[in-house]
C-alpha cells in the first residue's frame, strides 16, 4: 500500500493494533509500495508495531537501519 501516516497512528492509537505487517520499498521512490524512509518517519511508538515484508532482496543493506522496525523472512511461521 501507499504511504498512509493517518491510517497507521489511527491503528495504533485509536483501534489498539499491536501488529502491523506492512511492505516495505527499501530504495528509491514509492510508486507502488510505502519507502522505507517514509516509514522511518512515524512516531516511535507506530514504529515499534511495524513487521516489514515484501521488501527487495537488497535487504542485508539495511539490516540495523530500520529504527524499531522488523524484517519477517520468507518460509518463517512467526506466533500471533
Amino acid at each position: 500500500m501507499i504511504f498512509q501516516p493517518e491510517l497507521l497512528l489511527k491503528l495504533v492509537r485509536k483501534q489498539g493494533v499491536r501488529q502491523i505487517f506492512h511492505d516495505c520499498q527499501l530504495k528509491g521512490p514509492g510508486e507502488v509500495h510505502t519507502t522505507l524512509s517514509e516509514l522511518l518517519s512515524l512516531p516511535e511508538d507506530v514504529r515499534k508495531m511495524i513487521h516489514l515484508m515484501h521488501y527487495g532482496d537488497h535487504k542485508p543493506e539495511f539490516e540495523g537501519k530500520t529504527a524499531e522496525m522488523t524484517f519477517l523472512e520468507q518460509h518463517v511461521i512467526y506466533p500471533l
